[in-house]
């Protein structure tokens, strides 16, 4: 009788420490990811103004802003666009700025999000996420 409760006892503590531990890593990822997504919206954005300081306009559309980027930075924006979560990246071109959305795609552990933000013709180096 003592081995059976101490087995139940210890099954019962393990599976807790599963869930647990299970919640803790999957709030830890979901930080991550979400620290990832600001950089690369304050990023996508800094080249986006560049684009336009280059050519006099903001690109139509995202992949308009990797193709004719300079080379250097078409590697760079890819890597944004194309992250390890396959995020998925759009972007709308305003009469006073830009707005970039951010969409995490539903899976099984995660549910879908959006991350919208607006930015202001010249201004972008002036947000202070972005210094």
């Amino acid at each position: 009788m003592r081995r059976k409760i101490l087995a139940i006892s210890l099954t019962f503590l393990i599976i807790l420490v599963c869930v647990i531990s299970f919640n803790v890593i999957r709030a830890v990822e979901t930080s991550v990811r979400h620290s990832a997504i600001r950089s690369n919206l304050s990023s996508l954005a800094v080249y986006i103004e560049g684009y336009k300081e280059e050519m006099g306009n903001y690109p139509n559309s995202l992949h308009e802003l990797v193709s004719k980027s300079k080379v250097e930075y078409k590697s760079q924006i890819n890597r944004i666009l194309n992250d390890q979560w396959a995020d998925c990246y759009e972007y709308q071109a305003g009469t006073d700025g830009f707005a970039i959305t951010v969409t995490i795609p539903k899976s099984c552990f995660v549910k879908k999000e959006t991350f919208e933000r607006n930015f202001k013709v010249g201004k972008v180096l002036e947000s202070p996420d972005l210094k």
